[in-house]
């Protein structure tokens, strides 16, 4: 029978789609500089000459071969479900799954393979709650199966916002689905990193349909750890998880021990016994550091607002929800977003013409809600804000010069059409109520 030792001389010497066809089901033993050779020479198989992701994988059948078979050694529920060789495939198709989203989720990718077969595996779903029962006191063999559930999840939102592959995506959401309540569980746990995969998870999934009884079966957890992190975390402490010099690399572990929290975990802190201003505070700190975290942040309360209109006017949940989003409203966002940059249009000019976020998106949407929120503009930015009107109109003037010459890679006209628009009724608004 094979071993590890006839498997690292192969993994040397032979080129990779042999190494792949000749590959041994076997466990591959405990020692670390062995696993991670193997480990790097089986990535090098699957992708490492695959950088450009414009290249077919068509020609390459012994990779989407290996992956089959390896899926059904993984998911043999009859094996021992965790070890270092289970460890080694996790982190093989972590990098698989990353590599196929790098290609756009291409159907002749490995990636997809992956893909389809994680999800479709008549095993995979008692696997999973096989491998969370037996890793209850094993920190690190949680981590790559998380890790591989945020891969999926990144690729089923990625599937939903694209239109992508239906089928699969309602197989991948139900599959999330099943282990929802678990998954949550592992917020209360010790390693900062199993919280904070566990958190991306249920973020990530939140985008995604899910039914009301999932939905709540979070919202439970939510308020769960919320309890946890009020008996536990002082004032002190969680102004210190804020501290500019904490980055992601710092956490602090509570409740003698029993629980661990970052910055990038208070993220989902939930309101309690804060002003408004105090919550803005508190979610521009943590959100405000990084353009993007800011931008999807207000994107998203945006959509939110959107998905309640929709909802009939006497759901109890709608009033519910935007009882909770009033202190967080696009309009308050966006002006204390502006205020801690110092009412810069310079600032916007940059996000509209930067690639790497949505900025121009928000930036549309929320001028659309302004057409209707002006006098809400005009209330939250000279009374909560302690601002004068003339600061937001000036620097709506600015942006509206600066879009007017040009030299942006879209055609500025319908932007700023829509923001004199928003202008003119931001300024009607606040002679009604003697602001201008």
């Amino acid at each position: 029978m094979s071993t590890l030792n006839s498997l690292i001389p192969v993994a040397r010497f032979v080129p990779p789609s042999e190494l792949l066809s000749r590959w041994a089901w076997v466990d591959l033993g405990h020692d670390a500089f062995a696993l991670y050779a193997l480990r790097q020479q089986l990535i090098q198989a699957l992708i490492g000459s695959t950088h450009d992701p414009s290249t077919s994988f068509q020609d390459n059948p012994p990779k989407h071969t290996w992956v089959t078979a390896a899926l059904h050694a993984l998911f043999d529920t009859n094996a021992r479900i965790v070890n270092d060789t289970v460890q080694v495939y996790l982190e093989v198709f972590h990098a698989l799954f990353k590599h196929f989203r790098k290609c756009d989720l291409a159907q002749d990718h490995p990636g997809y393979t992956l893909f389809t077969g994680w999800i479709h595996h008549p095993s995979v779903s008692t696997w999973i709650s096989m491998y969370f029962d037996e890793c209850q006191n094993n920190n690190l063999a949680l981590v790559p199966l998380l890790v591989c559930l945020n891969d999926i999840t990144k690729i089923t939102k990625l599937c939903h916002t694209g239109e992508l592959y239906p089928n699969e995506t309602r197989t991948a959401l139900g599959l999330l689905d099943d282990h929802i309540q678990k998954i949550c569980s592992l917020w209360q746990h010790t390693s900062i990193s199993v919280v904070r995969r566990s958190l991306e998870i249920i973020s990530r999934s939140l985008r995604c349909p899910m039914s009301v009884g999932k939905v709540q079966i979070i919202l439970d957890q939510l308020l769960a750890w919320k309890e946890q992190l009020q008996e536990h975390l002082t004032t002190d402490d969680f102004w210190t998880l804020l501290s500019p010099e904490r980055t992601e690399f710092f956490y602090e572990r509570i409740g003698n021990g029993k629980m661990a929290v970052d910055r990038e975990c208070v993220k989902l802190v939930v309101r309690q016994d804060m002003s408004d201003l105090q919550l803005l505070e508190v979610i521009l700190e943590i959100y405000g550091s990084n353009d993007e975290d800011a931008v999807n942040l207000q994107l998203d309360v945006l959509q939110m607002l959107k998905n309640l209109d929709d909802r009939n006017e006497v759901d109890s949940f709608k009033q519910s929800f935007k009882d909770i989003l009033e202190a967080t409203s696009p309009n308050r966002l966006f002006l204390c977003f502006c205020q801690r940059t110092g009412m810069d249009h310079e600032l916007l000019v940059d996000l509209l013409l930067s690639n790497e976020t949505d900025f121009l998106i928000f930036f549309v949407n929320y001028l659309k809600h302004l057409e209707h929120n002006a006098e809400d503009f005009v209330n939250i930015c000279c009374d909560i804000l302690e601002q004068d009107i003339r600061e937001a109109v000036g620097m709506l003037h600015c942006l509206i010069h600066v879009l007017q010459a040009g030299g942006f890679p879209y055609n500025p006209s319908y932007l700023i059409h829509r923001v004199k628009l928003v202008l003119k009724l931001i300024q009607d608004a606040a002679v009604r109520q003697g602001r201008l």
